[in-house]
C-alpha cells in the first residue's frame, strides 16, 4: 500500500500553488494554507515514525521556501 502522501499529495499542489502565485492579492493567502497543508502533514508522519522519510525532507525543503517566499512578500508589500 502507497503512504497517503504519495496517493494525495494535496500539500504539494498547495505548495506548487503558492509558489507559482503571480498574484499579490492572493500569494499570502496561497502561502498560509500551504503551510498548513505542510503542518497537517508533517503532524500525520509524526504518528507513524517509520514511514515517508523522503516525504519528510521534502516537507522540509518546502516550508523553508515558503518562509524565503513570505519573507519577499513581505518586502514587496513595502516598496
Amino acid at each position: 500500500m502507497e503512504p497517503r502522501g504519495v496517493l494525495s499529495p494535496q500539500w504539494r499542489q498547495l505548495y506548487q500553488a503558492a509558489i507559482l502565485e503571480m498574484d499579490a492579492g492572493l500569494l499570502w493567502q496561497r502561502i498560509i494554507t500551504a503551510e498548513r497543508a505542510i503542518g497537517d502533514r508533517i503532524d500525520e508522519l509524526d504518528s507513524n515514525p517509520d514511514r515517508a522519510f523522503g516525504e519528510r525532507d521534502a516537507l522540509a525543503n518546502a516550508r523553508v521556501m515558503l518562509r524565503c517566499l513570505r519573507r519577499l512578500a513581505d518586502e514587496g508589500k513595502a516598496a
